[in-house]
């Protein structure tokens, strides 16, 4: 459990490294520009998407329910950057064509019982290639 925690964390920090851009030096005499100070603002956020289980549809907490209001919270904030846990394959495919202007990067790791989740990383595309 451990190694695999190790393992996604490492993934997410490295991808964070690799995708953060530094805004270009400002001339000694003159203030940064609007443009260059908004280059260097990233804003970054966390999700843990919890995979979609059949007892949640049953309790009424279902993945069905939990993703318009990810949706809705991730416009809300519209980070730069989105690290995401324990979502599947299904999930994130239901989940990207919601937020245009994202891309995806993902990691699979096996979860309890040997069941397939993935370490994503959501992403503007509009700021880094």
């Amino acid at each position: 459990m451990k190694k695999r925690l190790l393992r996604a964390s490492v993934f997410l920090f490295a991808t964070v490294t690799l995708f953060v851009r530094a805004a270009p030096p400002a001339a000694d005499d003159a203030a940064p520009t609007a443009s260059a100070r908004q280059a260097a603002v990233l804003n970054v956020a966390t999700y843990n998407l919890r995979v979609a289980h059949a007892d949640d549809e049953k309790s009424g907490n279902g993945w069905g329910l939990r993703k318009p209001a990810l949706r809705d919270v991730i416009q809300s904030i519209a980070p730069d950057i989105l690290g995401t846990q324990e979502g599947n394959d299904r999930q994130l495919a239901e989940l990207l064509p919601l937020l245009p202007g994202y891309a995806c990067e993902k990691a699979l790791y096996a979860g309890k019982k040997g069941n397939a989740h993935n370490c994503a990383i959501l992403y503007k595309s509009s700021r880094f290639n």
